[in-house]
């Protein structure tokens, strides 16, 4: 039975808790969805609790809520998410994605983004407000769990107490990391306030989520006394 759906929105520690996931079940229960790549674009293949492996208990990948609707349904799993503040997220999508076509700049199917400005590459649609894209069709008071990038090992220790995972320590680096420091402070403070703008759904999804998770902790608070 499918007991926990992962939505890996992008640049959101998926690597990260994709390990924690493998080191807290068996080999095979964890189903990493990745999108086949061809010369242009990436495809979504299908996936349904028929085309995954039968011993799956995990479903971790980019896939949208839309996507996972049904399994969701059908299985009643627990639906998981990372948050990240949106223009922080949207600026490691762009130094990723333009490391990657540094690196093979001969085969990289977004090689034509090569150096492309950051404003212009963000500006495109596929890379506005990705988080409420990925949960379009669910609420966040629906989802099981949501935690957040900057709070990461703290809220990784609350998931695991709640899922009784025994492994939560990390062994991953962040490949991307030498690369942003070299990058990141070259973006403006006004490529910033452009980028919010450009993600103004973000935005409001991630203070909302802020505003959940410190009424959360409140109710926690209260019980303790």
């Amino acid at each position: 039975m499918l007991e926990v759906i992962s939505i890996h929105i992008p640049k959101t520690a998926g690597t990260s808790f994709l390990e924690i996931c493998n080191k807290n079940y068996n080999k095979g229960e964890v189903y990493h969805y990745i999108e086949r790549k061809n010369r242009l674009r990436k495809v979504k293949k299908q996936v349904s609790i028929y085309t995954m492996p039968s011993k799956t208990k995990v479903l971790h990948g980019h896939l949208t809520y839309k996507h996972l609707r049904l399994i969701h349904k059908w299985n009643n799993s627990k639906v998981i998410t990372w948050l990240r503040d949106p223009v922080e997220r949207a600026i490691s999508w762009y130094l990723f994605q333009q490391r990657t076509i540094h690196n093979n700049p001969e085969t990289n199917p977004y090689k034509e983004y090569k150096g492309m400005p950051i404003i212009d590459f963000l500006s495109m649609e596929e890379y506005r407000n990705v988080m409420s894209k990925f949960l379009q069709g669910i609420e966040l008071e629906d989802l099981f769990f949501f935690g957040f990038i900057e709070s990461f090992h703290n809220d990784l220790k609350q998931l695991a107490n709640m899922m009784k995972w025994q492994k939560i320590n990390l062994t991953h680096e962040n490949s991307n990391e030498a690369f942003k420091k070299a990058h990141y402070h070259s973006i403006t403070k006004t490529e910033r306030e452009k980028i919010k703008d450009l993600n103004e759904e973000d935005v409001l999804l991630y203070e909302k989520a802020l505003l959940l998770k410190s009424l959360s902790s409140e109710d926690d608070n209260s019980l303790r006394f």
